[in-house]
């Protein structure tokens, strides 16, 4: 006879609850300095000519991207959950078109933001040409990380297209050509794009445009390139003494040689502002320029830049 479900008094055994699983712990985020070091070195000029291979369609020269790197519907499953620790690697087509068509486009917003700060400049407004410039600068800054193949999709992934074996998990090459490097970031602020920046531009070929620049901001603590834009947007700062009246400097962001301009950018001086985003805008376009001998779609969209690159050389012959 099989045991009845009753207890030594006789009464009915209380059933035990279901012993309760522990959540899931996730892996706490590797340190911003650790995540950073995973960002590839990048050979200059021989990362822009891997886009020789790439056929960019545009309906016409200036188009807007239709849909963003995070849109392309392979990205979804690869962007859901990115890597606290470490990185990932996945072969993922289509993605290489999206971002230099998306750094074409930043660099165009660049350049348009950096002729408004030129005419600011012109005109005495001299406090909201270093907003302008700031703008500017990140403009240029995702051009110019573009254009050597890395992309931010989402607030807390880093996207990169042309990744080296040098920080590979396993330390291998590429298994195709259309693999790409994924890490994750607990936020991509600011301060952390412009850390990536740093890193990326010290590791270029030595003696190249980026590796010059690179140094020159190597000394920049990264929450310092905001730090004036900042006190304008969120404390009670302004900047120069033209909240009524335009002000009169003739030298006002306008450096006499480039390497004035690179000594701004190392002694951080008054100036820093305007000579971050001049070099970044010459920087940028340097590299399209480059990019647009191996495209003539790239060629054409550039030049709509023309009328932009007359008002800045008002300031600096950026295109020099």
């Amino acid at each position: 006879m099989g045991k009845n479900n009753k207890n030594k008094h006789g009464g009915k055994a209380k059933e035990q609850p279901a012993a309760i699983k522990a959540p899931l712990q996730l892996a706490a985020w590797a340190s911003l300095d650790t995540k950073i070091k995973r960002v590839s070195k990048k050979p200059f000029l021989e990362t822009l000519e891997r886009w020789s291979s790439i056929i960019l369609v545009l309906p016409e020269a200036g188009a807007a991207p239709k849909e963003r790197v995070v849109d392309n519907l392979a990205m979804e499953p690869v962007l859901k959950k990115v890597p606290r620790v470490g990185e990932e690697r996945h072969s993922v087509s289509g993605v290489r078109a999206g971002i230099l068509h998306e750094s074409l486009h930043m660099l165009h917003k660049a350049w348009h933001v950096g002729a408004i700060c030129a005419t600011n400049i012109q005109s005495g407004c001299h406090t909201w040409a270093e907003i302008d410039a700031y703008q500017s600068s990140l403009f240029a800054m995702g051009a110019t990380l573009g254009f050597l193949g890395i992309s931010f999709p989402t607030p807390n992934a880093l996207v990169d297209v042309f990744p080296s074996a040098e920080n590979s998990t396993k330390n291998e090459l590429p298994k195709d050509e259309h693999e790409i490097q994924l890490i994750g970031f607990q936020s991509l602020d600011h301060y952390v794009k412009w850390a990536i920046l740093q890193r990326v531009l010290r590791n270029c070929d030595a003696d190249s445009l980026p590796r010059i620049l690179g140094n020159a901001l190597s000394a920049v603590p990264d929450h310092e390139f905001a730090r004036r834009r900042n006190s304008v947007f969120y404390q009670t700062g302004w900047l120069r003494g033209d909240l009524f009246v335009p002000l009169t400097d003739p030298h006002f962001g306008k450096p006499s040689s480039e390497a004035e301009l690179f000594d701004s950018l190392r002694q951080q001086d008054d100036n820093f502002g305007i000579s971050l985003m001049l070099a970044l805008l010459k920087l940028s376009y340097a590299m399209a320029s480059q990019i647009g001998t191996l495209s003539a779609t790239v060629a054409g969209d550039i030049a709509l830049l023309a009328p932009h690159i007359k008002k800045v050389r008002q300031i600096w012959d950026v295109t020099g």
